[in-house]
């Protein structure tokens, strides 16, 4: 396995060029010094960000129940108190964030392969499977609500967009093992924060069911950090190659 860092021809620093940063910094100092407003440099910027903000459209919405069922199942939470469009939507967040998950993986294994033959992925693959099988509990979960697991809710347009740094970051041809570990290491922390709170909607909602077989996912989510942070570990700190 190659070095998770290496010394090379980098031109980003200023100390690659002593001279020209001098004259750089000569050259600012010479300029008539000048004080200015932040504030007022910054009013055009910040009003016009109020402006988008203002008169911007939502992400998306959560969609109205499709099904008898679902209405059925909405109506009852709101007799309740709930408010059963959060529960839809975080359900939706997870479902999301799951699929992401599985390519995640999908993408580490193969990078692995190439750059890392000797590794073992057999753990590696039952974390990818557990993630498929959390993703498809969650469709079954929203449709025994009456509910439609393929609408995109707003809270899963939102965990897409910001999952698309992890996946462009695996992707990446140029990323190393570690760096690829690292992005595991950032969605696994996620994922189980996202699972906890899921459990305290589930229970607020009085979906008794669904809070165990969250439960048993998030004990499942638990291990995955865990393991991700003891592959990072050893191969940050012990200097040595992983071992799944």
């Amino acid at each position: 396995m190659k070095k998770t860092a290496e010394i090379g021809l980098n031109r980003t620093g200023v100390q690659m060029a002593p001279s020209m940063t001098k004259r750089m910094i000569e050259a600012s100092e010479a300029l008539p010094f000048k004080e200015v407003n932040h504030d007022a440099v910054l009013a055009p910027m910040e009003s016009l960000r109020r402006t988008f903000i203002e008169h911007a459209d939502p992400v998306g919405t959560v969609p109205v129940p499709g099904t008898m069922k679902g209405t059925v199942s909405t109506g009852a939470q709101v007799l309740k108190g709930n408010d059963p469009t959060i529960f839809l939507d975080k359900l939706g967040e997870r479902l999301a964030f799951e699929r992401s998950g599985v390519r995640l993986y999908d993408s580490f294994i193969a990078k692995a392969r190439v750059l890392a033959p000797d590794m073992n992925v057999s753990r590696l693959m039952e974390i990818r499977a557990e993630e498929a099988q959390h993703f498809a509990m969650l469709r079954e979960c929203i449709e025994s609500l009456g509910a439609d697991p393929t609408a995109q809710t707003p809270a899963a347009d939102n965990v897409g967009v910001q999952s698309m740094g992890l996946v462009q970051s695996m992707n990446d041809p140029r990323t190393n093992i570690e760096q690829a570990i690292n992005t595991l290491h950032v969605a696994e922390l996620v994922d189980v924060d996202g699972w906890e709170l899921l459990i305290r909607l589930a229970e607020e909602a009085g979906q008794d069911a669904m809070v165990i077989k969250f439960t048993e996912a998030n004990r499942k989510e638990a291990q995955h950090l865990a393991d991700v942070r003891r592959w990072h570990d050893e191969l940050l700190l012990k200097k040595k190659d992983v071992q799944h």
